[in-house]
């Protein structure tokens, strides 16, 4: 009792010692948060309003999609789009000598310009290497070839920032036509690319570009999306009660770890479960911990390795993979987060910890970060679709043949087209009520018996009909477009969610005639391990031919 007394003591001691120090040095940049706050809160109005404005100039309506240019049509789409364009040429051609300021003219510009340079590849390697869109019978190969000219350019001079952004939120438009596509993965770097335009905007102005403020709202920006997840987990049900490793069971029922039979996923399932405490408490650290990002560079730079590691953590029991967040996390630690650089700017003081906690900590109002947090549950609903081809065979498809939108069928959110009460589950996450009633271990029957009393009824003819549209024309141009594969798809970027199989196993003169949807129902227990508690049918329908039918 003395010792763990002792051992208490000291650790308040020394948070307090270390605390004591931090508040009390000196600082060497003599600028007043009086003056800084102000700049800093002009130029995230300015990065909010760019924000609004090029998100509602680039959503164009979803049948443009089917025709050769993205770009084109665009142009054409609204007048006004057509006018904001030309209004943007003008004053790049008015104000030359500043809108095609090299990089040489910015401070640090290139520094700035290799991690813009960074970020706007990893997005050109997700946005230009996909697969040939089915559904609207199109590659858009010249609006990918435009993508990969802006961001060649961009290394020539920062403002074909502004062109690549839009590009790059036209072709995003496509992924989105069915409902459910996350944004969560590209959102951050998109968001950065913003920031920037926000201060090279602020800088065609005032003829300074703040290179310390642009790191520091950047820094800000990151922490922020880790922040408003960990926000989220923050309460009771959480931490006392949930399971992560539950994650495990549900991902692989939905294709992840397809390699390994039930036993096995039960045997590491309850050998991962001893360790639920630690994940919990290393997640929530280093989540809620990007809030004090700016506190010391070592804290920041094992905040960011901390980061790294959850990612990977997150990847092996579920198969999510942000890559993207990887890549930048280490273009931080990297390029910016390095002792030389800091001790020139010395983001480490009390103005700029005061101030990004402020930034960080309201990152919901300014940045929009995805929060993402849910409660997983041993229960999940999976999706299968079995198609019969022309010679008769069944095919249980892959979810990445509906490549471009396989997202939303490996999501399979897929709860409208049954017609029993079901759970508010998708992968295995669940609302808070659910995960309540999940904390204890119940046998099938209860769990079928609460689910029918408890559950909610999903059904909607209106999605039933519009999933049928989609199947009907995405399966119809791909029985009569040849299955061959552009030289874009060797080099395809990675997926965000994995499952297996990935191959798809229908040959060029295979046609398929009927497709069905099977709602399958997993569960996994301690005293059963993992099992599939149930399958039926819930989407059947014949494919048509050809148009006239």
């Amino acid at each position: 009792m003395d010792t763990s007394e002792n051992k208490f003591s000291a650790t308040i001691k020394f948070f307090k010692r270390n605390l004591t120090v931090f508040w009390q040095k000196n600082e060497s940049d003599p600028e007043h948060w009086r003056n800084l706050f102000p700049r800093l809160s002009i130029l995230l109005l300015l990065f909010v309003g760019l924000e609004r404005i090029l998100f509602k100039v680039t959503t164009i309506p979803a049948k443009l999609y089917s025709r050769e240019y993205i770009f084109w049509e665009f142009l054409k789409s609204n007048g006004y789009k057509t006018s904001l364009v030309l209004l943007a040429i003008i004053l790049i051609l008015a104000f030359y000598k500043k809108t095609l300021l090299s990089w040489n003219g910015l401070e640090n510009g290139n520094r700035i310009k290799f991690l813009l340079l960074i970020v706007a590849c990893i997005l050109s390697w997700e946005y230009v290497t996909y697969d040939f869109n089915y559904y609207m019978n199109q590659g858009h190969y010249l609006d990918r070839g435009s993508l990969l000219l802006f961001t060649i350019l961009i290394f020539w001079r920062p403002i074909f920032v502004l062109p690549y952004i839009v590009m790059l939120l036209l072709i995003i438009g496509q992924f989105e036509i069915l409902p459910v596509y996350s944004l969560a993965a590209p959102f951050l770097p998109i968001r950065i690319l913003l920031l920037f335009l926000a201060f090279f905007c602020y800088s065609v102005v005032r003829r300074i570009f703040f290179f310390k403020d642009f790191i520091f709202l950047t820094g800000c920006l990151l922490a922020a999306f880790y922040f408003s997840s960990g926000i989220r987990k923050v309460n009771f049900e959480w931490i006392w009660y949930d399971q992560i490793i539950y994650l495990l069971s549900s991902s692989y029922g939905n294709g992840w770890l397809s390699v390994a039979n039930s036993d096995q996923i039960s045997s590491l399932v309850t050998i991962f479960g001893w360790f639920n405490i630690p994940l919990k408490m290393f997640t929530i650290l280093v989540e809620c911990g990007m809030l004090f990002l700016f506190y010391k560079i070592k804290w920041a730079r094992a905040l960011l390795f901390g980061a790294i590691f959850l990612h990977l953590g997150i990847f092996m029991v579920s198969g999510i993979l942000f890559w993207m967040w990887m890549c930048i996390l280490l273009c931080f630690l990297v390029f910016l987060f390095r002792e030389r650089i800091f001790k020139g700017y010395q983001w480490y003081g009390k103005t700029y910890f005061i101030l990004s906690i402020i930034f960080i900590g309201l990152g919901e109002y300014w940045c929009c970060p995805v929060g993402l947090a849910w409660h997983d549950v041993p229960y999940n609903y999976t999706y299968r679709f079995k198609v019969k081809i022309d010679d008769g065979a069944n095919i249980i498809l892959p979810k990445s043949f509906f490549s471009l939108y396989d997202f939303q069928f490996t999501l399979g959110d897929f709860k409208y087209l049954s017609s029993e009460p079901l759970f508010r589950i998708v992968m295995g996450a669940a609302d808070e009520s659910t995960s309540h009633f999940f904390n204890t271990e119940r046998p099938v029957k209860e769990i079928f018996e609460y689910e029918m009393f408890h559950g909610k009824h999903f059904t909607d003819i209106l999605k039933r009909e519009k999933l049928n549209d989609f199947l009907q024309q995405y399966i119809f141009n791909f029985n009569n477009t040849p299955h061959r594969a552009s030289i874009l798809s060797y080099f395809k970027a990675p997926s965000l969610l994995y499952t297996y199989p990935r191959k798809i196993s229908i040959k060029d003169k295979q046609k398929i005639t009927e497709v069905s949807i099977i709602e399958v129902t997993t569960l996994y227990s301690k005293s059963r391990g993992f099992e599939i508690v149930r399958e039926r049918e819930v989407f059947k329908s014949a494919i048509l031919m050809n148009k006239n039918n």
